[in-house]
């Protein structure tokens, strides 16, 4: 038995460190273009379903006049068709800015940033701590420093998380067809 185990220990020592050394980096994971798919804010959330439970229920306990008091209309069906249409521009606003932002890590340290404002660059690294780095300062001098949580990053998901005074956001991302 004893012999057995020591034919074997070569193989598992050369199968241990061949397993170990397919372990991608993460900066090897992130080095590509990654189509934004969602972004996630429960403040935003919390506001919105706010402002719609409002909508759906504005003028339903009072009269003309009251409306007109409290909320300088008369024709409350007409306010709440205009509301409504802000509404919804407001959430197709977001869905073009999810569906136009794209992120190109390169292998060089500079990721392109693709929006509906156009191209800008920075310069991405990871910190000791995991978290991402996007560095204008570093590639162009000037500029700023967004430090971004990295809560999940595999070859077929890169989860971020900003965070804005009071406001978090994670903006969820998929490898973009090439």
């Amino acid at each position: 038995m004893l012999l057995m185990i020591q034919r074997f220990t070569p193989l598992l020592l050369l199968s241990v460190v061949f397993l170990a050394s397919c372990k991608q980096k993460r900066e090897d994971i992130i080095a590509r273009k990654w189509q934004e798919t969602a972004i996630q804010n429960a403040q935003m959330d919390e506001v919105m379903k706010s402002q719609q439970a409002f909508i759906d229920t504005v003028g339903s306990h009072t009269d003309a006049a009251s409306n007109l008091q409290q909320y300088g209309v008369t024709n409350i069906d007409s306010f709440k068709q205009m509301m409504q249409m802000n509404m919804d521009s407001f959430k197709a606003m977001q869905r073009r800015v999810v569906e136009k932002t794209q992120f190109d890590f390169q292998h060089n340290g500079v990721v392109y940033i693709h929006s509906e404002d156009g191209v800008d660059s920075a310069s991405w690294y990871f910190e000791e701590d995991g978290a991402l780095m996007l560095d204008e300062q570093k590639l162009k001098g000037t500029g700023s420093q967004l430090r971004v949580e990295v809560v999940m990053l595999t070859d077929t998901l890169l989860n971020l998380r900003f965070r804005e005074n009071n406001s978090t956001s994670n903006a969820l991302f998929k490898p973009a067809k090439k």
